[in-house]
């Protein structure tokens, strides 16, 4: 899934105050008119481009939405994909059926039950090409989901989801997919309130028209400010939500954020990398130095000239310094990457280009060649623009690695900075040349970092890459039942995409969260989740 690129990502805001006895609260605590009232005060890096569950494709809206929904599985604050409105669920021996048994209890918002129907639907409305749903080639090994999208099979009722009763889901599948409970997991897989859409329109997911079924609903929401959730006390798990109300408070500056979090206005934050070497020494219980499975890089838009030239990609890619870039231009703690796929996920073994393994030296000279074969040289200097979201590091980042190609090839970057929601939408319309982007796993498979490449990918193969043997070599990982023979299937795969340069990685990330000792159940973990409904105060 897209993070939006402050640390990799974007950002945004100022907090909007609660009203009444919620207004001069304490850090993690309330003064209500009856009974304390625990709060959570989190910064987020930026406003959402959307609420619905199935019009995102960013970390940003996710975050918010794994508080408000929950799908047939849900990821934990461990980071595993752990039993949601599915209880439990059987796979049948040729991996192409699976059927899921809902809790009877599950309920939405307003009170009404979640039935399979309401998944059937959402689903439905997933691959229905009027939804334009960003994330919806990530349900293409359902039968029939890629021909509804493609608009080639124009009944919705063909799609591989079905509910024999109301408590019972089936989903039938082309290909084997082994990492479907991380897929189901994700807003696109969401069960939908029909009848909440019909009635609410384009605006069903503004406060007092938004049912939701997850551990919490929607309660105030005012743009570039703050986004309100409440307990849904007809979660199914109700009993165990700690924390009354959780609020999103848009903070778009890391320096902002790290000073309202030290004023006590915010109990979990982000924080400049400037200030890490201070906070590992006077803020050491607070901080929160996580590695996660997160890969950052540049989109190299591989469909239009002149970066449909892959010498000039490759070229690009070979002179990035990228340990200058990790250690002294935005050090906080990432590991320089050469690969796509970041390291950490078992038995896949990483496939960095082959050019990793010159010297400097060789690979100056090597890029140089390339650069020159592409018909660009002091007499012509190679022009592009690279696009990035409005914030520091990304300035920094940004205005280094111009620096880096101008320096090695004589190349003219010219840098161009928007809020975070314009570049994701320039990106996605390949409405660019060069976009800085990152890309967190969705769950602890290579697939979330390569499906994304395919030919028929939509709006996610933001590169516009097109090779048929990539294509075909995921296409058999997908219909193999062989663990380790999938895996190898997929290393080939990466092995294309180190040799073509549709992305160049810059490093594996590391987020430093600070983390108020007041809260309890924060776990570090690959997946950079952590669901309000995992979180405690400390009593």
């Amino acid at each position: 899934m897209v993070g939006s690129f402050g640390r990799v990502c974007g950002a945004v805001l100022a907090a909007a105050a609660l009203a009444g006895a919620v207004e001069m609260a304490l850090p993690g605590t309330v003064i209500s008119q009856a009974a304390a009232e625990t709060v959570f005060r989190r910064g987020h890096q930026a406003e959402p481009e959307s609420l619905d569950p199935q019009k995102v494709d960013s970390a940003e809206e996710s975050n918010i939405l794994l508080d408000l929904f929950e799908g047939l599985t849900r990821i934990s604050g461990k980071g595993e994909i752990i039993p949601g409105v599915a209880s439990s669920w059987d796979v049948a021996p040729d991996g192409l059926s699976w059927t899921f048994h809902l809790r009877p209890e599950a309920k939405w918002s307003d009170g009404s039950p979640v039935t399979a129907g309401d998944f059937v639907y959402g689903f439905r409305r997933a691959v229905d090409p009027a939804t334009a749903a960003p994330y919806v080639s990530i349900l293409y090994e359902i039968v029939d989901a890629r021909a509804i999208s493609d608009g080639k099979e124009k009944d919705l009722g063909r799609l591989g989801v079905t509910a024999p009763d109301a408590h019972t889901l089936k989903i039938a599948l082309t290909e084997p997919t082994a990492f479907l409970p991380g897929v189901l997991a994700l807003p696109i897989a969401y069960p939908m309130p029909k009848q909440a859409i019909e009635a609410g329109g384009a605006q069903w997911t503004r406060p007092g028209k938004m049912v939701s079924n997850g551990a919490y609903k929607l309660d105030y929401w005012e743009p570039q400010q703050e986004i309100r959730l409440v307990r849904n006390p007809d979660y199914w798990d109700a009993k165990s939500v700690k924390i009354d109300t959780a609020r999103w408070l848009v903070v778009e500056s890391d320096e902002t954020a790290f000073k309202r979090f030290r004023a006590g206005e915010l109990d979990f934050s982000r924080i400049p990398v400037t200030e890490m070497a201070w906070a590992r020494k006077n803020m050491a219980d607070e901080l929160h130095p996580d590695v996660n499975m997160w890969t950052a890089y540049i989109i190299l838009n591989a469909a239009k000239p002149p970066l449909n030239d892959p010498r000039l990609r490759q070229a690009l890619a070979m002179t990035l310094d990228r340990e200058t870039l990790a250690e002294k231009v935005d050090p906080h703690g990432e590991v320089p990457a050469y690969g796509l796929v970041p390291p950490g996920i078992p038995g896949y073994t990483q496939q960095p280009p082959e050019w990793m393994r010159l010297s400097k030296a060789d690979r100056l000279a090597k890029a140089k060649a390339l650069y020159a074969e592409a018909g660009y040289g002091p007499d012509k200097p190679l022009k592009l623009e690279l696009i990035y979201p409005t914030t520091e590091g990304s300035k920094r980042s940004t205005t280094a690695m111009a620096g880096m190609w101008k320096q090695a090839l004589g190349a003219d970057i010219t840098m161009s900075n928007e809020e975070n929601q314009v570049v994701l939408a320039q990106t996605r319309h390949h409405d660019f040349q060069m976009s800085l982007y990152g890309w967190i796993a969705d769950y602890p498979d290579p697939w979330t970092f390569l499906s994304i490449f395919q030919s028929d990918s939509g709006d996610l193969n933001t590169s516009d890459y097109r090779n048929p043997e990539y294509d075909q070599l995921l296409r058999k990982a997908t219909a193999t039942l062989d663990p380790a023979a999938r895996l190898e299937m997929l290393e080939a795969a990466e092995r294309l995409i180190s040799r073509d340069t549709p992305v160049i990685p810059l490093y594996y990330d590391v987020r430093p969260y600070l983390v108020s000792t007041k809260l309890a159940g924060y776990q570090a973990n690959p997946l950079d989740i952590h669901p309000t409904q995992d979180l405690a105060f400390k009593q």
